[in-house]
């Protein structure tokens, strides 16, 4: 399906925490990041300063998403994740995980509609993840 030119719908998959190793992420879940840093890299910034990375980072980005593909892009994320063991075993350090929605509309449209299914709802919760939904 299209994406709504007047839509942003983006999902990520996030781990973080100050003694996250990220390579340890991509081996356990057979996927590669598209960003990811661990704690002491220098980190550049858009505005072109650096800092200095206080923990690690590995992250999944999938942006420009359709409305009516949410449910099976994260239900894939849930089935890796599932396959990796996670939930039941800590994987890669990390501190904090979370599958991430953000939702953000132009001024030429109103709204955005999602509804989490509560199949997919009840395989998140068995995975002890965090949601985190951005509206912008």
């Amino acid at each position: 399906m299209m994406v709504d030119a007047n839509s942003i719908i983006d999902i990520t998959l996030k781990f973080w925490g100050e003694k996250l190793v990220p390579v340890d992420i991509t081996s356990a879940l057979k996927l590669e990041p598209t960003k990811f840093y661990r704690k002491g890299e220098v980190i550049p910034s858009k505005h072109g300063k650096s800092r200095i990375a206080k923990g690690g980072l590995w992250v999944l980005s999938k942006k420009g998403l359709a409305s009516s593909d949410i449910d099976n892009y994260v239900s894939k994320l849930v089935s890796i994740l599932g396959q990796s063991g996670f939930g039941k075993q800590r994987i890669g350090n990390y501190e904090q995980a979370a599958i991430c929605f953000t939702f953000g509309v132009t001024e030429e449209s109103d709204s955005i509609d999602y509804v989490i299914s509560p199949e997919l709802i009840s395989k998140i919760s068995g995975l002890k993840i965090n949601l985190s939904f951005t509206i912008i």
